[in-house]
């Protein structure tokens, strides 16, 4: 059987940059939404994460509602992620332009029913920035040292209930633009979120909390900067992050996953190996601009 690999679904990969392609949740992995495939009914997909119908592209204005989830209007998931507080969440990410460096960040926030992504309060739970000694980003530290693998930990004291994980690169290659009328740097952003339903005992609901839009300015030190002049220090943007009081591992056995949101029955061959031709493509391009 032969499938067709159109250009304008190659476009669509191609103007994102780059993207989250599964998300590993306290060992259980879900494909991350597709742009070009997963918006075809044929395909009947579900997803843990926020989609997006158009858009895609990397974020420049950090007041705009795509500063969120990347786009706007999302598309929401059909699926729940399942975790223990204190259990890990490895964002897997498409290779990654060299020259598009900055820090890796990652918030949580509870969302509640009837609420949507821009209505919650964010605290961060992790970041990788920049280390002035060897003049490396969280960027590189992804590329060269983890084969675009990041992983944060949830929080092992958090409360349960169901949260929006909200995972970011800033590339900060372009990011010296101080563009008072627009109000860009010209940093670009990139948000994925996807839901996760935690478990355990925990109290904590941290207080230092930012909403998005509203948890950057575009001239924050963190978002306007030239990192061309070697930097002796990176101010992160958003709240410090969050630290339990006392870390400790999930508590329990792993949870029972039914649904990931693979492509299952006569399809499932078709789906996998466009969506694996596609992904080549675009990362041949990134391999071509190194």
């Amino acid at each position: 059987m032969r499938y067709i690999f159109s250009a304008a679904a190659y476009a669509g990969l191609a103007a994102a940059h780059g993207y989250v392609k599964s998300y590993t949740v306290d060992g259980t992995t879900y494909p991350a939404f597709h742009k070009s495939l997963d918006l075809d009914p044929k395909y009947n997909v579900k997803r843990v994460d926020w989609g997006y119908a158009k858009g895609g592209p990397p974020v420049d204005n950090v007041t705009a509602p795509e500063i969120t989830c990347r786009s706007h209007p999302l598309i929401d998931p059909a699926l729940t992620a399942i975790a223990r507080a204190g259990a890990n969440i490895t964002f897997k990410w498409s290779d990654w332009f060299t020259n598009h460096k900055g820090p890796v960040l990652t918030y949580m926030g509870e969302i509640k029913d009837g609420q949507k992504p821009e209505d919650v309060d964010f605290f961060k739970i992790s970041e990788a920035t920049y280390d002035p000694r060897t003049m490396r980003w969280g960027t590189d530290w992804l590329i060269e040292d983890n084969d675009n693998y990041y992983t944060s930990t949830i929080p092992s004291d958090v409360k349960p209930g169901t949260y929006i994980v909200r995972h970011e690169l800033i590339a900060l290659h372009n990011a010296l633009n101080d563009d008072y009328i627009k109000k860009i740097s010209g940093a670009q952003i990139y948000p994925q979120c996807l839901k996760v339903q935690v478990l355990g005992d925990g109290t904590a609901t941290p207080k230092d909390t930012v909403k998005f839009p509203g948890g950057y300015k575009w001239d924050d030190k963190g978002i306007l900067m030239n990192l061309y002049y070697g930097p002796n220090e990176y101010i992160s943007p958003g709240p410090a992050v969050y630290k339990p009081q006392m870390a400790s591992p999930p508590k329990g056995p792993l949870p029972v996953v039914k649904e990931t949101g693979e492509v299952t029955g006569p399809l499932a061959a078709e789906y996998k190996q466009l969506r694996a031709k596609q992904e080549a493509s675009f990362e041949n391009t990134v391999h071509g601009d190194r």
